[in-house]
């Protein structure tokens, strides 16, 4: 019998389920290490668990949701080590999902409903894939940690005062992130915002129908293979000699400075 051996970063193995996992039935839980699954939605009046370190939650397509009016979290992994999968965090008001504790967490195939502000990571080392996240006013993600990987990850922001993507951290890799941003608040929002140094964009899609596409106000950063588009700028580096940031194949209309370099786009003549 072939066996075929699957590494995933930071938790278990990801589609492979597990046939010990316990079931999460009560809210305000902490779990230790281990299995746990849902097997129905859980509806929470506040916070619905913390997973402490080396404990691995598969929602298993049901949802997570806290009917709560003061600020949350919802959902916490703290530790090291944690994984989340599979499923829908309903946060309520604000705060649905953090990313706390020494790191190495794993969150894949999760969807964060509307909320004002979808997803916090203040620890390093984590892997985030296929997360959706929606947010209104404040950011969907704000990224504090570092040494973070987020693969094909995608963010909506129907109105936003603060920008819909805040990258906070350093050392970051941040790849085929999609972001859209529908309102902003005076023109002057940008759907991804990049105020850490040394990270790495590659592959952004970043929509913007009132405001700035992609902003960096950081150092050392790499945005690489860059699709953007604002109704004001489409991308911007608040450093003007273009010296302190790497921009390689970007793809916009409008660039301040004007020394990022943009493809040249032929002019259509209808006859």
């Amino acid at each position: 019998m072939r066996l075929r051996i699957l590494f995933q970063l930071g938790g278990p193995l990801l589609g492979v389920a597990s046939l010990h996992a316990t079931p999460l039935t009560d809210c305000g839980q902490s779990l230790v290490a281990g299995d746990y699954e849902l097997t129905a939605d859980l509806v929470c009046p506040h916070h619905a668990v913390t997973l402490t370190g080396g404990a691995h939650l598969d929602l298993q397509g049901h949802q997570i949701v806290c009917n709560q009016f003061e600020p949350g979290p919802c959902v916490v992994l703290d530790g090291w080590g944690n994984s989340l999968k599979q499923g829908t965090i309903d946060g309520g008001t604000t705060d649905a999902l953090d990313l706390r504790g020494t790191g190495g967490h794993t969150v894949a195939n999760v969807t964060i409903a509307l909320i004002d502000t979808a997803l916090i990571v203040v620890s390093p080392g984590n892997l985030l894939s296929s997360v959706r996240l929606t947010s209104t006013t404040s950011p969907a993600l704000v990224l504090e940690g570092a040494g973070n990987w987020l693969v094909a990850n995608m963010a909506l922001c129907p109105f936003s005062v603060f920008g819909c993507v805040q990258v906070r951290g350093s050392a970051n890799a941040l790849l085929w992130t999609s972001v859209v941003v529908q309102e902003g608040f005076l023109d002057q929002v940008a759907a991804i915002e990049v105020l850490g140094n040394a990270n790495w964009l590659y592959g952004t899609r970043a929509i913007n129908l009132d405001g700035i596409g992609v902003r960096v106000a950081g150092t050392g950063n790499t945005l690489q293979d860059t699709t953007a588009m604002g109704s004001t700028l489409d991308v911007q580096d608040m450093h003007a000699d273009c010296d302190d940031n790497r921009w390689i194949a970007t793809f916009a209309r409008t660039a301040d400075p004007a020394c990022i370099a943009l493809p040249t786009i032929p002019t259509v003549v209808q006859r």
